[in-house]
């Protein structure tokens, strides 16, 4: 009976250290990795990817309109956006791209092995894949902007990578928004 007990016992602490380990490392909406998490993960593969010479693109990608579809459908159907936007990005990306919640709106995605237009390429066809859905019987348009920055230098760190993908997302919405940019390298800004 005492055995009983303390194998039941070990069972449950194992599993609610198990969910406690998911629950530090996964934003709790979309079932994503959360911004710090990433943050580990991207500076890992950058360090690999620039010691080895290969290649690594990130994207950030902001849901347009968001706070619109908030205001104008509630923060349900805004949080179902989100789901579907991430349902389309796992039907999407290769099991070694990394996906994450940057905040609020915005994700942000880690292409290893990848030059920017081949991760430009992935983007896009999650960008195509986001037709009008039907959310809670509501039909709600999902746009988005994104931009991307590749790894083009050994000097390149993680906050470089991600200030060029930042000014290329805002390039893209200053287009128009529903379009995706790729940041210039560093040898052709000048």
């Amino acid at each position: 009976m005492i055995k009983a007990c303390l194998a039941l016992d070990i069972t449950e602490r194992k599993r609610l250290e198990a969910d406690l380990q998911r629950q530090a490392i996964t934003d709790e909406l979309t079932g994503v990795y959360n911004r710090r998490h990433f943050f580990q993960l991207a500076s890992d593969e950058l360090k690999r990817a620039t010691r080895l010479h290969h290649t690594l693109t990130i994207a950030l990608i902001d849901l347009d309109h968001f706070k619109e579809i908030n205001d104008t459908h509630g923060h349900l159907i805004g949080d179902q956006a989100l789901l579907a936007l991430m349902h389309v990005c796992r039907k999407t990306l290769r099991e070694i791209d990394v996906l994450a919640r940057f905040g609020g709106d915005e994700f942000i995605l880690l292409f290893p092995e990848t030059i920017h237009q081949h991760a430009y390429e992935c983007v896009e066809r999650i960008r195509q894949a986001l037709v009008p859905m039907n959310l809670s019987g509501t039909r709600v348009s999902i746009t988005i902007s994104a931009g991307l920055a590749g790894l083009d230098s050994g000097e390149d760190t993680l906050e470089l990578l991600l200030a060029r993908a930042d000014q290329a997302l805002y390039q893209a919405k200053a287009a128009g928004r529903n379009c995706s940019r790729i940041a210039p390298t560093h040898e052709t800004v000048h």
